[in-house]
């Protein structure tokens, strides 16, 4: 009997390949598994995997230091996950609702999947809404701190190092990103009004380098910051460029 499955369709701007269904259809029947994450075709695929199976701390544990990165859109999940615990999406937030259900549901998952395959097509339009900074960047603040008591409730063992990293790390993705799209007077003047120097010193032991080397560079100096970040993505576009043409 076929285990019953929902899939998250895909973002009206990007696209799907061939298999998108299929393939992490087959992997989490064969494993019998909660759920499967495929990869975008923007990360790096591990030769000689297919795929590999992690329990469900390994998996919390390993989302939360950026060893995998997933959006609703590259999973494939029982449905059962979903119906038996109630999950919904969060209302009436702009960003970071479907991260606010992925951690819930990995939560919720026994087994989980991570699939070497990129089977979904992120298409970065300049246009979108993840191009853009404004006051809404701070709806993941908000559903952060909300899981931190979801995780309190329901993994005591797991809640100290989500409450340690997850939202320190998530005050550290809005700063790069108010850094690449905002000038530096706004920029400068958003550092004065939130206070990001208290998450951003925990990240001084967060095991991915970049994160943990930015962070201490921020705390010695706004400016650098703004900066660095400017200067790593001009010389990460003008590398796609090289290797588009």
């Amino acid at each position: 009997m076929r285990m019953p499955v929902c899939v998250a369709r895909a973002d009206a701007d990007d696209g799907i390949r061939p298999g998108y269904l299929a393939d992490m259809f087959s992997v989490i029947e064969q494993e019998k598994a909660d759920v499967v994450f495929c990869k975008t075709t923007d990360q790096k695929i591990y030769a000689g995997k297919e795929y590999c199976v992690l329990a469900k701390g390994e998996a919390l544990e390993k989302y939360l230091f950026r060893g995998f990165t997933s959006g609703v859109c590259t999973m494939m999940v029982r449905s059962g996950i979903i119906k038996q615990n109630g999950l919904v999406f969060a209302e009436g937030y702009k960003y970071s609702e479907d991260l606010h259900m992925v951690w819930r549901i990995l939560e919720y998952s026994g087994k989980v999947i991570l699939l070497e395959k990129q089977l979904y097509i992120y298409l970065k339009n300049q246009g979108s809404a993840m191009t853009r900074f404004d006051e809404s960047r701070f709806d993941s603040v908000h559903l952060f701190k909300d899981l931190e008591d979801f995780f309190l409730e329901n993994n005591r063992a797991f809640f100290p190092l989500f409450k340690k990293y997850a939202v320190a790390h998530k005050e550290w993705s809005l700063l790069w990103q108010a850094a690449l799209h905002l000038p530096w007077t706004e920029f400068s003047k958003l550092t004065k009004d939130y206070e990001f120097n208290t998450g951003l010193k925990e990240l001084s032991s967060y095991p991915v380098k970049y994160v943990k080397l930015s962070s201490k560079v921020f705390l010695i100096s706004k400016r650098l910051f703004f900066i660095c970040v400017k200067l790593f993505v001009r010389k990460e576009t003008f590398g796609m460029q090289r290797y588009c043409l």
